[in-house]
């Protein structure tokens, strides 16, 4: 009887982060805008969303890097890292 030395995968899941917090207030900059709120305060709670979303972008593009080539790292690097401000401007326009 042999023993069978079956690797499992090494997961590198995502950990929680202090900026994870500012994610909650995503749905609330939505609510502010569409009450016709303060827009200075919505603007800044808009801000504190935008920066949660973009820690997102960057941990998850990080973990898919660590899965693919250089080139195609470098290409979702390149890609997602202008996502942010994509999104930003797409916004201004509408």
């Amino acid at each position: 009887f042999m023993e069978q030395n079956i690797e499992q995968p090494v997961l590198t899941g995502y950990r929680f982060h202090p900026l994870d917090a500012l994610l909650v207030f995503v749905p609330v900059s939505i609510i502010f805008h569409f009450a016709g709120l303060n827009p200075v305060i919505t603007f800044i709670i808009t801000g504190a969303a935008v920066v949660g979303i973009s820690h997102i972008i960057v941990e998850a593009t990080g973990i898919i890097a660590q899965r693919v080539s250089t080139t195609v790292s470098a290409l979702i690097n390149a890609t997602f890292g202008n996502a942010i401000e994509f999104f930003i401007g797409l916004c201004l326009y509408l």
